[in-house]
């Protein structure tokens, strides 16, 4: 990959506990006093026990300390995109809420979210302060910011994971894996002598194709730059020579046997044993999978590809608050608590201290209550992905009290991408990336997964998303691109 400029000014390191909070049903505000604001926030998350115990303790600090109260309801991250979607286009009465992956811009284009530059300089002067303006540039929608950035890690890498007891028992040598294609061998090996595990965990809505040398760009749905390429074109990555070898790659591995049969509409992998997955990591991140986690399933994580940072990473772990918020100064207030308040951002991860957790070496790391493995068994968790400031967190257990200094060294070595803040205005191009989008779920999976055999399917596939507009498409992408490149010269 081409040397970019150096991430510089980020200062803020990041938690890796990527624990969820929980939801109900679409709630409107309820008012306690005339004194008191209610923030209704939605989030993304799971069920936990104690959800509504916690929520109660947050609700006695914010009174305390802004006036208002917060009601968090919470949906799955396998439900959060659809159910925000049909909560924003209802026009639902609410204040905040996280942004669903690759939606930003349509819904800032929309009017869903208010734009907060106004606010942030009022109420919000802490984040201000604490965010590189990078970060700011890679949220800007027409000159706007509808959303702020977690602090966090603002790189991504993403790696193969390989489980670490097969790996051991055959003295298997990933030291020389660089990509995918390096994998095909050790596969062969482990279909020939484990029969009854599945060679890969690769499936159409998997992580797999992030390992390839694109940067994609939001809503465009092929669009992408070529990570060792100059950042002046904009390709449709099916149709470079990359992809296609890909393709083959997968189709060939499907007809091996590396993948399951129903590898194109499988959505998750709990009911299957495998060698091998897609995913992405940040420092410490294998040492705390593997530490919570029994060693059947724990994995060696092997990078593919250098740490970078995309507009789309950034824009994936954001809040908004919504154009129907009834108390926008007072959502802001709340917001900006996250960003400044170690108190309340780790009564939100963790729970309540002494009953969720203790902590140790000298007050700063989290101990889970005897007998909880990891974070998904105790009676209460919470997701530190998308919102607030992570170092002011507690450092999660299992995790080297040196954390954020790894962290912070990991964000000054990702490379920003020449394309940050480039985000494709689709609004004069909705029937065309809506049909776009029919064409991709109806052969991308099976491409992506082998099940189809790109000699006969992609062909058909091309074919059918130049019916559906994507030759205009990439005419207006590239427009757009030129002229903002002319603005940012990154």
């Amino acid at each position: 990959m081409k040397t970019k400029k150096m991430v510089s000014r980020i200062t803020a390191l990041v938690l890796t506990a990527c624990v969820v909070l929980t939801g109900c049903s679409f709630g409107k505000s309820e008012q306690t006093s005339t004194d008191t604001y209610e923030i209704v926030w939605y989030n993304e998350g799971d069920n936990t026990k104690d959800k509504d115990l916690v929520n109660k303790e947050i609700n006695e600090y914010l009174k305390e300390k802004i006036g208002a109260t917060v009601k968090i309801i919470h949906f799955s991250a396998a439900d959060y995109a659809e159910k925000t979607k049909l909560l924003l286009a209802s026009g639902e009465v609410f204040d905040m809420c996280s942004v669903a992956a690759n939606s930003y811009g349509q819904n800032a284009e929309n009017g869903a979210y208010l734009p907060i530059d106004r606010l942030l300089e009022t109420h919000g002067k802490d984040i201000l302060e604490l965010m590189p303006e990078e970060m700011w540039n890679a949220v800007k929608y027409k000159g706007e910011i509808y959303g702020v950035p977690t602090i966090k890690d603002w790189g991504t890498q993403y790696v193969i994971g390989c489980n670490k007891q097969l790996t051991d028992k055959y003295n298997i040598d990933l030291s020389n894996i660089k990509s995918l294609a390096d994998m095909e061998s050790i596969l062969a090996d482990i279909k020939e002598k484990e029969p009854t595990v599945y060679p890969t965990d690769i499936r159409g809505n998997d992580y797999v194709k992030r390992l390839l040398p694109f940067e994609y760009i939001s809503d465009s749905v092929l669009g992408a730059f070529e990570k060792d390429g100059d950042y002046t074109k904009v390709v449709n990555w099916i149709e470079t020579d990359t992809a296609k070898e890909f393709f083959d790659m997968m189709h060939r591995w499907y007809e091996k046997g590396y993948l399951r049969p129903d590898a194109d509409t499988a959505t998750t992998s709990n009911d299957i044993t495998f060698f091998m997955n897609c995913t992405e990591m940040i420092p410490y991140q294998e040492q705390q999978y593997n530490a919570a986690r029994t060693a059947d399933k724990q994995r060696y994580f092997v990078n593919v590809g250098d740490s970078i940072v995309t507009t789309n990473y950034v824009q994936s772990a954001l809040q908004a608050i919504s154009r129907t918020s009834k108390n926008p100064e007072k959502t802001m207030e709340f917001l900006n608590m996250l960003y400044t308040d170690k108190y309340l951002l780790n009564l939100y991860v963790y729970g309540i201290e002494g009953k969720h957790y203790t902590l140790e070496n000298e007050g700063t790391t989290v101990k889970y209550p005897e007998g909880v493995m990891n974070f998904t068994e105790n009676d209460y968790y919470a997701t530190a992905a998308a919102q607030g400031n992570r170092y002011l967190l507690n450092i999660p257990p299992n995790t080297p009290t040196d954390i954020w200094d790894a962290y912070k060294k990991f964000n000054e070595e990702s490379f920003i991408s020449p394309a940050l803040g480039f985000v494709f205005d689709i609004s004069e191009l909705s029937a065309e990336i809506a049909a776009m989008n029919n064409v991709y779920k109806e052969y991308m999976p099976a491409l992506t997964t082998g099940v189809s055999d790109p000699e006969t399917e992609l062909p058909k596939a091309i074919k059918k998303f130049k019916a559906a507009g994507s030759d205009k498409v990439f005419k207006e992408l590239q427009r757009q691109y030129d002229e903002w490149k002319k603005i940012n010269k990154n």
